[in-house]
Formats: structure tokens, sequence, C-alpha cells
């Protein structure tokens, strides 16, 4: 799998080898890794996740991520996946919830593949599921 990961923002540092080790242990839990042939994670602003957004959930607010998914039009059986992950909600989370914007911007992170896995977090249920998930990844040590 190849894994892409673009920082378009300049308010936290990120740290490319564990955000590699971050998709590569959670895609391989969900026994997803051999699903999807390219990953890109994306590092950006509220202004840039909150237009991201609106054009494609018609949800004109900031999110802290979003994670697509699609088939390649060249071949069917490869998976391209992008996730877009806000620093600055990453930075007001970890401030709300009172733990370290690393930890905070690994939970999101986790949070994104769990998506691209297929939770949803949509009704109560889904979401403390997706909750008890970030949990167990966030305690395997790298």
């Amino acid at each position: 799998m190849k894994i892409i990961i673009k920082n378009l923002q300049k308010k936290i540092q990120i740290r490319p080898k564990e955000v590699r080790s971050t998709v590569l242990k959670v895609l391989s839990s969900e026994k997803k890794k051999a699903d999807i042939a390219e990953i890109t994670v994306c590092f950006v602003t509220d202004r840039i996740i909150k237009s991201l957004n609106s054009r494609f959930l018609g949800i004109g607010l900031p999110t802290d991520v979003i994670s697509f998914s699609m088939n390649d039009q060249s071949d069917s059986k490869r998976v391209v996946a992008d996730i877009a992950i806000s620093v600055d909600t990453v930075k007001r989370n970890a401030l709300t919830f009172g733990v370290s914007l690393r930890r905070e911007s690994e939970r999101i992170l986790i949070h994104g593949l769990l998506h691209l896995a297929g939770y949803d977090d949509r009704k109560a249920g889904q979401i403390k599921r997706m909750r008890q998930k970030e949990d167990q990844y966030l305690k395997i040590r790298r």
C-alpha cells in the first residue's frame, strides 16, 4: 500500500513515521490493508475542511476528519482513499478533552481510518463502538 502524507498547515508538527505506523496498524488489524492500494492523509486547516465538508457532505461547518474512498477507474479492484484532518479542530479537541495534541491527532486519524474500514458514527451505538475501537488502537504500542 502506498501511503502519502500531505501537510497543508503550519500550526502543528506532523510526524510522518507515526502517521504511517498508525495507518498500517489500523488497516492491517481491520483487514483493509489489502483492499486499499493508495491512501493520502492530508493535514489541513478548518477553512479547508469546512470547504470539503460543504462540497462533499453538504455541511457548511468545519469537522475533525473526513474520509473518502473510491475504486480507481482504471482498475476496479484498486481502492484509493483520502483522509483530511483539521489541525485546528484537533487543537480545540485536545484542549477540551485535556489530552496532548499528539494523542488527539492519533485518535482523529484512527477515527478516519475506521470510517474507511466501514464503521459509522451516526447513531449512539455506532459512536460507542467506534470510541471503543479508537481506545483499543490507542493502547497498542507502535
